[in-house]
């Protein structure tokens, strides 16, 4: 118990200074208690109730075909059998809504063809989603950022290639468990992997993260449980405060316009783990988006995700549920704009009796 807590002050130290948006350096345990009061606080406020387990919606279109193996790199990949993915085409669809997911495994196993991925990714295909499992290379054959540089490459390829396979890429969702869940959160709030292909976050309709990992500004030294992670993302504060995408939220108008996030965490699960999803969670509403979480009763981190796809699963019913709304809203949106540019061209046309 005495270990759990101090790994929770150290977190929380680190946390502090980036959930408050200023400037103010390290933050004292004072600092840290009363921000723990603040996240807890709040967070209850932002948090959802699951959803009633019932049988997910029917399938509207339960063929689809599965293209494993896409190369998402330009040129040679240098690692061809990660650095891809399987598409789920669900048949005979137009103007499909889009679900990238990403694998977990601690960024160091794991990958796209595990049982949850075809779970995931046959329930979402068979309800009309154009869906698709991303690979990623791991470590320690590479180090941070490969991991999260190659899920920017899958996104921006399937943004550009979803018209190809029936999706529309201004339609796009992101989600991914554990490291998969850090890596589209990461993705997401740092948007220089995003513009080294030219896209913006804002061009993504929604972040379905699921029992992720939002801050790494963790003394490696002062907590040993955590240590290996200086493999994977060096053990310098800068190198860890880059990995963490609780560092990049600020209240900024690029923060301000990422789109909505629907966090997922199992009750079950670490403490720790579940304060970060909580403190995430937090950071991003105090930087004006539209941000929420989910705390899973009597889950932990693998069952959350074994359980995903499957009829009864709250998680699959949130992520459903928000993509339906947040696509009928951008549609609506559409539909406004349109009908406003039509206005203004027929008043700006000179009137033919002049």
């Amino acid at each position: 118990m005495k270990s759990r807590w101090i790994i929770l002050l150290v977190l929380v130290a680190a946390l502090a200074p980036s959930v408050r948006g200023d400037d103010r350096g390290p933050a004292t345990v004072r600092d840290a208690m009363d921000e723990m009061k603040r996240i807890a606080r709040l967070a209850g406020e932002l948090k959802i109730e699951p959803p009633a387990p019932v049988d997910l919606p029917k399938p509207t279109t339960p063929k689809f075909n599965v293209r494993r193996d896409v190369i998402y790199v330009a040129g040679k990949p240098g690692d061809a059998e990660r650095q891809a993915m399987d598409i789920y085409q669900p048949a005979g669809v137009k103007d499909a809504p889009v679900l990238l997911f990403v694998h977990g495994g601690a960024w160091r196993q794991g990958d796209r063809g595990k049982l949850y991925c075809r779970e995931v990714c046959k329930a979402f295909a068979e309800r009309g989603i154009l869906t698709a499992a991303v690979g990623y290379r791991l470590s320690p054959a590479v180090k941070h950022p490969a991991h999260v540089q190659d899920v920017a490459a899958a996104v921006a390829w399937m943004h550009e290639h979803a018209r190809d396979y029936g999706g529309r890429a201004d339609r796009m969702f992101l989600s991914g468990h554990s490291a998969g869940g850090h890596l589209v959160a990461l993705v997401m709030t740092d948007p220089k992997y995003l513009a080294a292909h030219k896209m913006t976050p804002d061009q993504i309709a929604g972040v379905f993260p699921l029992s992720g990992v939002y801050t790494l500004q963790i003394d490696l030294e002062a907590v040993p449980q955590f240590r290996w992670l200086a493999q994977i993302f060096g053990d310098k504060p800068a190198d860890l405060a880059d990995a963490s995408p609780l560092a990049h939220v600020h209240k900024d108008e690029l923060t301000k316009r990422l789109p909505p996030f629907r966090i997922v965490v199992g009750q079950d699960e670490p403490s720790v783990m579940r304060l970060q999803a909580a403190a995430f969670c937090v950071a991003l509403h105090d930087a004006g988006v539209d941000a929420r979480w989910m705390e899973r009763p009597k889950v932990g981190h693998m069952s959350l995700i074994m359980a995903a796809g499957h009829d009864g699963d709250p998680t699959t019913l949130l992520m459903l549920d928000t993509i339906a709304k947040r696509t009928a809203d951008l549609d609506a949106a559409d539909r406004k704009r349109q009908e406003e540019e039509k206005r203004q061209a027929a008043t700006s046309q000179p009137d033919q009796g002049d």
